[in-house]
């Protein structure tokens, strides 16, 4: 896969969050939510001042919805809220919540 041959062969692109953030979304797509949870999850990790970053934590978000597994969603949400006001991720976050 390209993105991954770029994240091994480039590691301190500036690229590095969108690639993640794609490969996290290439994952979700093809139902590897385990997958694609890691990658989102290493953007926000790696990468929290990433204009990504706050769309792949809402992301992590929507995979433990979608596992079942609410209590986590909501808190993840919540962190979305909290520390990317403003944000897309973060207006998205809040209406989950609120559907919740």
């Amino acid at each position: 896969m390209a993105f991954q041959n770029f994240i091994k062969k480039y590691p301190d692109s500036t690229y590095q969050p969108n690639a993640n953030y794609w490969l996290g979304q290439l994952n979700y797509n093809k139902g590897k939510k385990d997958d694609a949870a890691y990658y989102f999850a290493s953007v926000v990790k790696n990468y929290p001042k990433s204009p990504k970053a706050a769309d792949a934590m809402y992301k992590v978000g929507v995979i433990m919805q979608d596992k079942g597994d609410t209590a986590k969603a909501k808190a993840v949400y919540q962190q979305v809220i909290n520390k990317y006001p403003g944000t897309d991720g973060a207006k998205q976050a809040q209406k989950r919540l609120n559907a919740m």
